[in-house]
């Protein structure tokens, strides 16, 4: 993410990356610089310049390239000119760096760089949040406010140029309240575009992002590469996670296979996420999972090869909401049991349900009470663990996926409705004969 705010000239927001020298050795440079200058003065033509985004294997940053010296400067003069241009630049940056006194402070706020003659004319910083910063506000506020005051407060009542950037590892990050700060422009890349392909094609390809994403697993990915800050949500815990050796499909009261498919078919961005899920006496069990960034096909088939495997010898019920169940759907559904001869048993969900995150707050309280397992078997496959991190990460207002907690909810509702059917037993009372009433 960018976070730029623009002078008068409005220019196009760009992507640069620079880090500050910890060691103070660009200061010592600057100040051995300044020596050597001598008298010379720096012209116009000499100090203009242009800026320049150059990638290389470590990635984007700032180059600058200086225009020829007018003819007036020539040789020595020339050389000079430039030196103490470059020299008075990074006094000032480093006058702006030493104003944070405490030194864990100034290991916070390190990462920025300002540029210009006199009065900086471009200020940016780069990277500026960690996960330790993160996890306390007050030195988030004290890390902002020292941007907005010393960092940004160095250019010339706001004229020039400030940028920052970096991921958006958090919420609660300097990054994010720039960001949302009144007159920023913001600009946002993401690893992947909303196909799945890298958006920097030349660093990677489509299977080495899904390699790494893999790896890292759910969350660090949204984090890192996705700007999109995960942590435990308000609605479920992780204690409440429990994982036991499950029975043969054959002990089940009842199945149910629930799917919650993306709206989009030809995207594979987003998840599709379907939960076969059994009811045993009292206690609930995730059996098998399906939470991928897919195709509505690949999908499909998966559906249907959980029905082969299992036709034989139980009986599970297919089910999917209903304003899904579209024409576009129906038509891979068809299109795959013509392959294998044979359509798939699935039904429509025609519910007239609430808001869905109030609908999987109503059943939590079955994963707090202890009646809710998962299977062990599964318990390192990517699907399951992408299933419970948007699980635990599921909150009013989050931007975290939900399609498996919804699918979950639905399954259970259907097991519930059940088993309250089962338990029913109408009562019949014996009809007093009219002659006995009195």
């Amino acid at each position: 993410i960018t976070a730029e705010t623009l002078g008068e000239d409005e220019a196009e927001a760009e992507t640069i990356t620079e880090s500050a020298d910890d060691d103070g050795t660009e200061m010592e440079a600057a100040e051995a610089a300044q020596e050597d200058i001598g008298e010379a003065e720096q012209s116009p033509e000499a100090a203009a310049g242009s800026l320049e985004i150059e990638n290389d294997e470590n990635g984007a940053r700032l180059t600058e390239t200086e225009e020829e010296p007018s003819q007036e400067i020539e040789g020595e003069a020339a050389s000079s000119a430039k030196a103490r241009y470059e020299a008075e630049a990074r006094e000032v940056a480093a006058q702006i760096y030493a104003e944070g006194e405490e030194e864990n402070y100034e290991e916070e706020v390190e990462g920025f760089y300002a540029e210009g003659a006199g009065e900086p004319e471009l200020s940016y910083a780069d990277d500026l949040d960690d996960d330790e910063l993160c996890r306390s506000e007050k030195r988030v506020k004290e890390a902002t406010e020292w941007v907005k005051e010393a960092l940004f407060g160095a250019l010339d009542a706001g004229r020039g140029r400030f940028i920052m950037v970096g991921n958006l590892i958090s919420k609660n990050s300097v990054l994010a309240n720039i960001a949302a700060s009144k007159g920023v422009r913001v600009s946002e890349i993401k690893a992947i575009d909303k196909d799945g392909n890298p958006t920097w094609k030349d660093k990677w390809t489509k299977g080495e992002a899904q390699a790494y994403r893999d790896f890292v697993g759910y969350r660090a990915w949204e984090k890192e590469m996705m700007h999109n800050p995960i942590t435990d949500g308000t609605i479920f815990r992780h204690e409440w996670i429990r994982f036991k050796r499950l029975p043969k499909l054959n002990k089940y009261d009842m199945l149910v296979c629930y799917t919650d498919p993306s709206f989009k078919s030809t995207t594979s961005n987003d998840y599709k996420a379907c939960r076969l899920w059994g009811k045993i006496g009292t206690e609930l069990h995730l059996i098998d999972t399906y939470v991928r960034q897919d195709t509505v096909s690949g999908m499909v088939r998966w559906l249907y090869n959980l029905y082969e495997r299992t036709r034989d010898y139980v009986a599970i019920s297919f089910f999917m909401e209903a304003n899904f169940m579209q024409d576009i759907i129906l038509d891979e559904f068809a299109t795959e049991g013509n392959i294998r001869g044979y359509q798939l048993p699935i039904l429509p969900d025609t519910r007239k349900k609430p808001e869905k995150i109030q609908r999987i707050e109503a059943v939590s309280p079955l994963w707090e009470r202890g009646l809710v397992f998962y299977n062990e078997a599964l318990k390192n496959s990517p699907d399951m663990e992408v299933g419970i991190e948007q699980t635990l990460a599921l909150e009013r207002g989050s931007r975290a996926h939900d399609d498996a907690p919804d699918a979950d909810e639905g399954a259970i509702w259907y097991l519930q409705r059940n088993s309250r059917q089962e338990i029913f037993k109408p009562v019949a009372i014996p009809r007093r004969s009219p002659k006995n009433i009195w």
